[in-house]
């Protein structure tokens, strides 16, 4: 009985430290791999508020990787990676929306709920990604606080990338 009421307790500590907005709240820091929660509706409908994921603590990840990352000092969150150091990254308005080419070719994003339907005007619409940085944005770019806002990411900001829901 001791040891449950101690673990209710823990968790429920835990789940107190959830990120706002898009993110995901961490439970165990120190294992490879990590269950976490989602929290926010960026990655709608590939990942859904409230759902738990598992997380491999890695820094090598790749184009379509699910990943969370530390935006702020222990605030993290969860975002798809576009392109990585080096490459291209360039957004041209068509039909109603904005289509992403990397390296000159057209991204197939069949994972988004609603394609990139906006651009801030006061950011640039075309990049080159820097030694060590990442471009990640949400599924549902609508509600997506990503690298269009905030710019890349870089690799140490990265915890780990999603291995399975």
């Amino acid at each position: 009985m001791q040891k449950m009421l101690r673990a209710s307790r823990i968790l429920a500590v835990l789940l107190l430290v959830t990120v706002a907005f898009s993110g995901c709240s961490l439970f165990k820091k120190d294992a490879k791999y990590i269950k976490t929660v989602v929290d926010g509706d960026s990655m709608k409908p590939t990942l859904i508020s409230g759902q738990q994921i598992r997380v491999q603590k890695t820094k090598i990840v790749t184009y379509g990787d699910i990943i969370i990352f530390e935006f702020q000092k222990d605030v993290y969150h969860v975002k798809r990676v576009i392109a990585a150091p080096g490459d291209a990254i360039r957004f041209q308005y068509a039909g109603g929306k904005y289509d992403v080419y990397l390296n000159d070719e057209l991204l197939e994003e069949d994972y988004t709920l609603n394609g990139t339907p906006y651009w801030y005007s006061e950011k640039p619409k075309e990049l080159t990604v820097g030694y060590n940085e990442y471009f990640v944005m949400g599924d549902n770019r609508a509600e997506s606080n990503d690298s269009r806002h905030n710019g890349c990411i870089n690799k140490s900001q990265i915890f780990g990338k999603v291995v399975g829901i």
